[in-house]
C-alpha cells in the first residue's frame, strides 16, 4: 500500500471513528484518551483494509477460476514437461485426447503417450527446441489408452519463466482428420499416375 493510500485509510477511519465514538471516552484522562483513539483508529484500519483484501481476494479467485476455465477446456492441448520429459501438468483437453483420466497424466513420461514409430522424431524435436531456445513445430502419432494412435501437430517451446530450469510448454493439436485426407489425396495421386 502507497502513503497516499495509507493517509487516506487513516482519515476514513478517524472520520469512522467519530461516527462511532459513544461518548465513553469523554471521561478518560488526556493521555488515554489520545491512546484509546489510537488504538481504535487502527483497529478501524485493520478492518477496512481486511474488507479490501477479502474483495481482492475474491477477484484473484474468480480470475483463477476464468484462467482455470480457459485453459482446461481449450480446444488446444496443454502440457508441461520437466527437464527429464516427465507430466508435470496438462489439462483436460489433453487428457481427453487419450481418453484417460487426468491423474495417469502427471509424473509419467511423455514417451509412454507416444507410438513407438514416432519416439525417435520425439527426442529429435526435443533437443531441437533445448539446443535453439525456439519454438518447434512436429506432427507424430501419440496413443490413446486404448492403444490406438492419432496423429497431433505439437508446438514445443522452452519454459522462459526464471524457476522453469529446462522445462517445455507444449501446446497440441489433433490432426488426425487432416492427416487423412493428406493421406487419402497422395494415394489419388498414386493411383492416377499409376494409371496413366
Amino acid at each position: 500500500m502507497n502513503a497516499e493510500n495509507e493517509i487516506e485509510l487513516r482519515l476514513m477511519a478517524e472520520d469512522r471513528f467519530a461516527e462511532l465514538n459513544d461518548g465513553f471516552t469523554d471521561e478518560l484522562p488526556e493521555g488515554m484518551l489520545a491512546l484509546v483513539q489510537e488504538l481504535r483508529a487502527h483497529q478501524i484500519e485493520l478492518e477496512m483494509q481486511n474488507v479490501e483484501l477479502r474483495k481482492v481476494e475474491s477477484e484473484l479467485t474468480a480470475s483463477r477460476d476464468r484462467y482455470s476455465n480457459l485453459y482446461n477446456f481449450s480446444p488446444t492441448g496443454y502440457v508441461t514437461l520437466s527437464n527429464k520429459l516427465i507430466v508435470e501438468e496438462a489439462n483436460l483437453t489433453f487428457a481427453s485426447m487419450l481418453d484417460t483420466d487426468m491423474r495417469h497424466l502427471l509424473s509419467v513420461p511423455f514417451s509412454k503417450f507416444i507410438s513407438k514409430e514416432d519416439q525417435d522424431n520425439f527426442y529429435l524435436h526435443h533437443r531441437k527446441v533445448f539446443s535453439s531456445g525456439l519454438k518447434q513445430t512436429v506432427a507424430l502419432r501419440l496413443k490413446r489408452e486404448s492403444g490406438i494412435e492419432f496423429w497431433v501437430k505439437m508446438e514445443t517451446s522452452p519454459d522462459k519463466s526464471d524457476d522453469a530450469s529446462g522445462k517445455l510448454l507444449l501446446s497440441i493439436l489433433d490432426i488426425t482428420e487432416q492427416a487423412s485426407l493428406e493421406q487419402q489425396l497422395r494415394q489419388a495421386q498414386k493411383w492416377k499416375l499409376s494409371a496413366h
